[in-house]
């Protein structure tokens, strides 16, 4: 859920091998969104569009049924370039590679 600062590209790797990328943002005119439903199961990471020095956002994230650290698994680009090869350039374009 976006609350301000630099807008960022969300990339969203889902259960059956595909892929998709949002923009999270509050420029709804150029295609950004103020928030994103990720499905259970989907690995997200987000990347800020402005890279500067001094860029800065802010978001939040609502999880239901409540986040639980046991149930928490961090992954890596390489780990899951295995299950989502098609995605494994725009991985690397975001610096999501290990």
């Amino acid at each position: 859920m976006y609350h301000g600062g630099s807008s960022a590209i969300q990339l969203l790797l889902f259960p059956n091998g595909k892929w998709e990328e949002r923009k999270i943002g509050c420029d709804i005119v150029n295609g950004e969104r103020p928030q994103s439903i990720i499905p259970a199961g989907t690995w997200q990471a987000a990347i800020l569009t402005d890279q500067s020095e001094s860029s800065w956002g802010l978001f939040g994230a609502v999880v239901i049924p409540a986040f639980e650290f046991k149930d928490y698994s961090p992954g890596s680009g390489r780990m899951l370039s295995v299950q989502y090869p098609f995605a494994i350039k725009r991985m690397q374009e975001l610096g999501l590679w290990d």
